[in-house]
């Protein structure tokens, strides 16, 4: 997979609140773009794991320390889906 390099200056303050310790800022920058990609539902928490280069289940650690929900489907969505398993079971069972 190929990257691209990205320059952004940010203000100290900002800087400072994304990581306190200073050693990497550029890290959590990725941890927070990364996560809001899935919390858009624009991300699946396994690419977005490997993107991290961690685990799946460390990706939805993260997800609890910023307060992230990982399951964030609306109740219809949550019905939509049933929906559609159910109609699939009727067919594999006709």
């Amino acid at each position: 997979m190929g990257t691209v390099r990205v320059e952004v200056e940010l203000p100290e303050a900002l800087a400072r609140r994304l990581d306190p310790s200073g050693s990497d800022l550029a890290g959590r920058v990725l941890e927070a773009l990364v996560s809001r990609l899935f919390q858009d539902k624009l991300m699946s928490s396994g690419r977005a794991a490997e993107l991290l280069g961690i685990t799946e289940d460390d990706f939805l650690t993260l997800l609890v320390r910023h307060d992230i929900p990982y399951f964030n489907h609306t109740l219809e969505e949550v019905l939509a889906d049933a929906e559609v398993a159910a109609a699939a079971r009727k067919r594999a069972s006709a």
